[in-house]
């Protein structure tokens, strides 16, 4: 508790420190393909406890003989990359580029570094065939500037659940969340979230908050474009007129 104590001081003072000096960035920028994710894990992996909103009780015999999880495509949506490449939703992701993924964090970790208009080559599980399906990435960009907030007050919630999210909260007093919501613009969510955005075109978000005694310390920006391959050449071919 004592190091966690420690490291969650340290985050939150450089944080602050950013803050006051006014600190900005470039535009943000990773890889994206577009689709609604989901994680797998046999029935048996949750111990009785309900899995998160992110997690699905399933995952094919065929998979779970090679890895623990996989990656369920719980939705495609039209002209993304995922859409291009055949992958429909109900697929079963379980590698990128002959690597497994058995979780979330690594798939998107795979994905959001690829550059623009490079692909990647990924195992796809389908009624029982395993077959591989190469995806060209495309580009997702966040706004440049950086919402931040600082407030004195007590963050009232109960939450610990440090695997397989760092989030956690000790009696209001100390705690930290973080949050990627990922949605694509064109989905019906992600139009609704876009028009209730105080930016206008902005769409779903990504951020922090730390909590330390009566100090807490947002931060957040948001998605403003989601680019497939054809989005990327038209650019390319304005860019060279």
């Amino acid at each position: 508790m004592e190091k966690c104590t420690r490291a969650v001081s340290i985050v939150t003072l450089l944080a602050m420190g950013c803050m006051l000096a006014g600190c900005s960035s470039a535009t943000m920028q990773r890889g994206w393909i577009g689709g609604h994710f989901k994680q797998a894990r046999p029935n048996g992996a949750f111990l009785g406890f309900p899995p998160s909103p992110s997690t699905i009780r399933a995952l094919p015999a065929d998979i779970a003989k090679m890895q623990k999880g996989a990656i369920f495509v719980a939705g495609v949506y039209p002209n993304t990359p995922l859409a291009q490449a055949g992958l429909e939703a109900g697929d079963f992701v379980t590698s990128v580029n002959e690597r497994p993924v058995a979780s979330l964090k690594s798939f998107r970790a795979a994905i959001d570094k690829a550059k623009p208009g490079t692909s990647v080559r990924l195992s796809v599980y389908r009624q029982g065939v395993f077959n591989d399906h190469t995806v060209v990435v495309g580009k997702e960009t966040f706004d440049a500037e950086y919402p931040r907030s600082l407030a004195i007050g007590l963050f009232l919630e109960m939450r610990a659940d440090l695997w397989p999210d760092p989030d956690f909260n000790v009696l209001g007093l100390l705690g930290y969340r973080q949050w990627d919501h990922r949605i694509d613009l064109q989905s019906p969510e992600g139009q609704a979230i876009s028009q209730e955005q105080s930016h206008g075109h902005a769409g779903p978000s990504r951020g922090w908050l730390l909590c330390l005694g009566l100090v807490r310390l947002s931060f957040e920006h948001h998605v403003v474009e989601q680019q497939g391959l054809s989005d990327l050449a038209a650019n390319i071919e304005c860019q060279d007129r």
